[in-house]
């Protein structure tokens, strides 16, 4: 996992913990709140994490995966 991917968890998790819901638009803010460059990337950064099965996206919600999904 790359620094960008690890950043991203980092956000999903901590909204998660705070019990916060979310969706990528919030969370692509949290990102540039952070200095991070969101030009075409976000959606790369978010797919990997899709396609490695860390996350699933509801629509625009976004939440953990659950075991065996």
């Amino acid at each position: 996992m790359t620094h960008n991917h690890a950043a991203l968890w980092k956000c999903i998790n901590r909204r998660i913990s705070r019990n916060q819901s979310f969706r990528r638009a919030l969370l692509r803010d949290d990102l540039r709140a952070r200095g991070m460059n969101m030009d075409k990337k976000f959606s790369r950064w978010l797919e990997k994490l899709l396609r490695e099965q860390l996350i699933v996206l509801d629509d625009e919600e976004i939440r953990l995966a659950d075991v065996g999904e």
